[in-house]
C-alpha cells in the first residue's frame, strides 16, 4: 500500500458508454498512486502503455502529454529504462516496508500495468496529492449540477457548460484550498498559484471533453 504523501495521483476521466448518460457520477474513475521518489522514472512507462491503447497521459499542471518512445511498440525497452532509472533514484535511500529497492520498483511497475489494463477509453491526468481534496470538491459540484436525464445531442454541451457556470464559486474556493495545500511542498506563492490554476484549467478542459464524448455517443445512438 502506497503512502498518502506519494504522488502524483493519476485520475482517469473515462469515456462514457450509452448506458452512462444519466449522470456523470456514473462515469468510472480509477486512481493510481505512484511513489514520489521514482515517479519521474516510471511515468514514461505509464505513458507508453497508455499510448498503445490511445490514452494520452496529461500533466495536470500544464496539460502537456508525458513524453515516451513511440517507437517502442510493446513498451519493453521503456520498462527496462524505467526500472534502471528508478533504481538510480532510490540508490542509498530507504523505501517503505520491508521490500528491497528492486521489489519496490517492480511493484510500482506492476501497479502501472494493472492500472492501464483496468481503465476504459478516456484521458489520464496527473494531479499532485495535495490538490486531490480540492479537486474532489470541484468535481462533486460539477457532477451534481450536470442535468443529463433528458439531455440530447443538441443540448448536452450546454448542460456541461451550465454545470461549470453553477460551480464557479466552488471552483474559486477549491482553487484557494489547493494553493494553500501546496504550501506543504515548500513552493513559493507564485509556483503554488500557477500549479493550482493550471491543474484546474486542465480539469475544465477534460470536463468539456467528457461532454463532447457523451454528445458523440448520443449521436451514434440516434443514427
Amino acid at each position: 500500500m502506497l503512502l498518502s504523501s506519494m504522488l502524483p495521483i493519476l485520475m482517469m476521466l473515462a469515456a462514457p458508454t450509452a448506458a452512462q448518460t444519466s449522470s456523470p457520477m456514473t462515469l468510472p474513475q480509477s486512481v493510481l498512486h505512484t511513489p514520489d521518489m521514482i515517479s519521474p522514472a516510471v511515468l514514461p512507462y505509464l505513458a507508453c502503455l497508455s499510448g498503445i491503447h490511445g490514452l494520452p497521459v496529461l500533466k495536470g499542471n500544464d496539460g502537456s502529454e508525458i513524453p515516451f518512445d513511440k517507437n517502442d511498440s510493446n513498451c519493453s525497452a521503456t520498462k527496462r529504462r524505467a526500472k534502471t532509472e528508478a533504481l538510480k533514484l532510490i540508490a542509498d535511500k530507504s523505501v517503505s516496508g520491508s521490500a528491497t529497492p528492486t521489489q519496490y520498483v517492480d511493484s510500482a511497475l506492476a501497479d502501472i500495468e494493472s492500472y492501464v489494463a483496468s481503465v476504459p477509453q478516456g484521458q489520464i491526468i496527473t494531479i499532485e496529492d495535495e490538490l486531490w481534496p480540492a479537486y474532489s470538491h470541484y468535481q462533486a459540484c460539477l457532477n451534481a449540477n450536470a442535468s443529463l436525464s433528458t439531455a440530447i445531442a443538441a443540448t448536452i454541451m450546454s448542460a456541461f457548460e451550465q454545470a461549470m457556470a453553477a460551480c464557479r464559486s466552488v471552483r474559486g474556493s477549491a482553487l484557494v484550498e489547493g494553493e494553500n495545500a501546496l504550501v506543504k511542498k515548500g513552493w513559493d506563492e507564485a509556483m503554488r498559484a500557477k500549479t493550482a490554476e493550471s491543474t484546474f484549467a486542465t480539469i475544465d478542459r477534460l470536463w468539456m471533453t467528457r461532454g463532447q464524448q457523451l454528445r458523440e455517443s448520443l449521436l451514434k445512438q440516434s443514427r
